[in-house]
């Protein structure tokens, strides 16, 4: 655990000061980062599905295309609230197979 604490630290400026009520609502980088690798999971596995089904439930495709935008919320909230600027998956880039790529290999803000 030490090895990948080390890696997110070295991603994330010092922080200013934040009031207490704001940290205590603010999701930590750990939880953002955790979260975001598992949606890669997920969306990896669903597009693959969805790719190869030759009938897609309408359900399935609405659920996969809002995990999507959840997935780039949660990308922004962790480069907005904390200043993220590497691959959230602090291997240096997001897997090719994935159908989305965070903001540090996209190279957005």
């Amino acid at each position: 655990m030490g090895k990948y604490l080390d890696k997110i630290h070295q991603h994330v400026p010092v922080a200013k000061p934040v009031d207490s009520a704001a940290k205590a609502t603010t999701p930590s980088v750990e939880h953002l980062l955790g979260r975001l690798r598992n949606g890669h999971v997920w969306l990896t596995e669903t597009n693959n599905h969805l790719c190869e089904a030759i009938e897609v439930s309408k359900r399935l495709e609405e659920r996969f295309l809002d995990m999507l935008d959840k997935w780039d919320n949660l990308d922004l909230e962790l480069r907005r609230d904390h200043r993220f600027t590497a691959c959230v998956t602090l291997e240096g880039k997001c897997p090719q197979d994935s159908p989305v790529s965070c903001r540090g290999c996209a190279g957005w803000p």
